[in-house]
């Protein structure tokens, strides 16, 4: 039975347990890496959206908040899972140094993989330990981040625009030919085969409704002018820039939603309240009728929201 200790997000210990024999850690190729730990301890320890384990030289995070199964007075039942990195570069959307879903960047890679590793501390709660490792030296970059990539999606563009790939070693992250190097006896291979090797191969399906806890409106930009509003697109009413529900219960899943919004914007539906109509006549002599409506709800001068040009 492996001891485990889990950490919260500040580093400070939360628990420390021995794992029963069926925990097992899941690896799969392009999947998630997980790392599932069952005991039974005679405290009821609650675990958060961050808190983490190390093992085997990884690091694995809790991306929701767990309560353990009461199974008698003085017994509780742990199944939880902890994540990988895969995991957590999924949950973190690209936003930009004032906090808004990023459109573009254009920049050299180094500078392109900052705003990742910026964004991956920022979702984990303002932390500094994701960091920027070896990256291949490029020209200004233009990438395009609209609607909503996150921050794998992020690397992929980043790794293709700069022609080399993506790779990580442990919460650094590097833009070059991947390349790893050992010596003599310190090599050690994985042999792959039943009864060897990986003891455990998933893959698990998840279904097609998206789930999210913090979610970034992208508003219209339809009848807004810059100038008077002070911004190109509809804002929520308090000024937010995103809105948050059961994150403490779920973790931080964040989504970026442009089209569900694309048709709230400024406008008003008047009503009739009565018509005049005025005789008069062209300038060849041809009678027209004139028709005045009026509107007698409105309570504002339309001439003062005119949008320049229009």
């Amino acid at each position: 039975m492996a001891e485990f200790s889990v950490y919260t997000k500040t580093g400070s210990l939360r628990m420390t347990f021995h794992a029963s024999d069926n925990s097992n850690h899941t690896i799969a190729i392009k999947e998630d890496s997980v790392l599932s730990l069952s005991m039974i301890m005679q405290q009821c320890v609650r675990l958060q959206p961050g808190d983490y384990v190390d093992f085997l030289g990884s690091r694995f995070w809790t991306l929701e908040a767990y309560t353990p199964k009461q199974v008698s007075t003085v017994e509780w039942t742990y199944d939880v899972k902890f994540y990988g990195v895969e995991s957590i570069i999924k949950q973190a959307l690209m936003l930009s140094s004032e906090g808004v879903p990023l459109e573009a960047y254009h920049a050299p890679a180094r500078e392109q993989l900052a705003m990742v590793v910026m964004n991956l501390n920022r979702w984990m709660g303002n932390i500094t330990d994701w960091k920027v490792g070896a990256v291949v030296n490029t020209e200004n970059l233009d990438i395009d981040y609209s609607g909503g990539a996150y921050c794998n999606e992020a690397l992929n563009k980043i790794a293709e625009a700069a022609g080399v790939e993506w790779w990580m070693e442990g919460m650094t992250i590097n833009i070059s030919k991947a390349e790893h190097t050992a010596c003599g006896d310190d090599v050690i291979g994985i042999e792959l085969g039943y009864g060897n090797g990986l003891t455990n191969i998933e893959r698990d399906n998840a279904d097609n409704v998206p789930f999210f806890t913090r979610l970034f409106p992208i508003g219209s930009t339809r009848n807004i002018e810059y100038g008077h509003y002070g911004n190109a697109r509809l804002q929520l009413p308090s000024g937010a820039k995103y809105v948050e529900r059961n994150a403490n219960k779920y973790g931080v899943v964040e989504r970026y939603e442009e089209e569900a919004f694309a048709d709230i914007f400024p406008r008003r539906t008047g009503y009739v309240s009565s018509v005049r109509t005025e005789n008069a006549h062209n300038d060849d002599g041809t009678a027209f009728t004139i028709f005045y409506f009026k509107d007698q709800s409105l309570n504002f001068n339309p001439n003062s929201y005119e949008i320049g040009g229009l």
